[in-house]
């Protein structure tokens, strides 16, 4: 199973994805549901609300997520001349 960006999901990774309502949820990696291609993913929102399933190859590593955030911030500044 595996994440949006090619990477190995596993259990204890804390991930940025979407629920079935298209909501953002960041959450920790709980349980895998191998044979399934969505909702395959059990996380622990670091919200406290309710446990969601995710879809692994809709999900980014929050680490991955950040470096992204990163990069745009720092070419957004190389733009405007900061």
């Amino acid at each position: 199973m595996h994440y949006k960006n090619g990477k190995e999901a596993k259990v204890g990774d804390l991930v940025v994805g979407t629920d079935y309502n298209g909501l953002p949820v960041a959450g920790v990696v709980v349980k895998q549901l191998s044979g399934s291609d969505t909702c395959n993913l059990y996380v622990v929102p670091v919200t406290p609300h309710a446990q969601v399933t995710l879809t692994a190859k809709e999900c980014v590593l929050h680490a991955d997520a950040m470096s992204v955030q990163a990069c745009e911030a720092s070419s957004q500044q190389k733009q405007s001349g900061v």
